[in-house]
């Protein structure tokens, strides 16, 4: 659906270590720690501007460089898998932090 034309360590890996091993999840971690005593309307509103952010990023880099190119892939699918997994590792974390 997207490929990654130039890309570190390309006969390892298929994706951008750089975005999904490094930046993403600390951009989670810090999205945790920013949404820590919100409520959901504040959550939901953190989680929209981090992932329209991220979405915004994402289709300027594919518009203006090599670095990425979408097939099938469109900036909707970002925005809505980026939410979706924000909110997912959120709900996690608020359940691993209730365990204790």
């Amino acid at each position: 659906m997207l490929e990654y034309p130039v890309r570190f360590l390309p006969n390892y890996f298929d994706a951008s270590i750089l975005f999904e091993y490094l930046i993403f999840p600390v951009l989670c971690i810090y999205y945790y720690q920013t949404t820590y005593h919100s409520r959901l309307s504040g959550i939901i509103i953190q989680t929209l501007l981090y992932t329209t952010t991220i979405t915004a990023l994402e289709v300027i880099i594919e518009k203006f460089t090599d670095l990425i190119e979408y097939y099938t892939w469109t900036w909707l699918h970002t925005f809505s898998s980026v939410f979706l997994v924000m909110i997912f590792i959120r709900g996690i974390m608020e359940l691993v932090r209730n365990y204790k």
